[in-house]
């Protein structure tokens, strides 16, 4: 997955959310299945498809679908499809957006390896 370009952070929308735009290949590896303890955080797709799962449940979103996981909300995501997706996650509150940074060594580096735990932790 290849993140970037950051549409908004959290300086331009009054602490209140950020966007960023992914891109991510059809056999790339999703990220583990995880949850936010208080940030929402949401998927609009560009282009392609995204298998989105919710807890136990798997959503299939189609270019122009828009998907919130709530606080709590046991998810991963995946590319759906033959094709590439491009994708927007808009996140609130916005510090979600220093894990993608680090995560993905933003902005258009592919994923840097493992997650690090102490990482993902300060993204609570």
């Amino acid at each position: 997955m290849t993140g970037g370009p950051i549409k908004a952070t959290g300086a331009d929308t009054a602490g209140v959310y950020a966007v960023v735009e992914f891109s991510a290949p059809p056999d790339d590896i999703p990220p583990p299945r995880h949850l936010h303890r208080r940030t929402t955080e949401s998927f609009y797709v560009i282009e392609g498809a995204l298998s989105i799962t919710l807890d136990d449940r798997e959503v299939r979103a189609d270019a122009g679908c828009f998907v919130t996981v709530a606080p709590g909300v046991v998810h991963t995501f995946a590319v759906c499809g033959p094709v590439p997706a491009r994708f927007l996650v808009i996140v609130s509150p916005p510090e979600l957006l220093g894990f993608f940074e680090q995560m993905l060594d933003m902005p258009g580096r592919e994923h840097p390896g493992p997650y690090d735990i102490e990482i993902v932790e300060d993204a609570r």
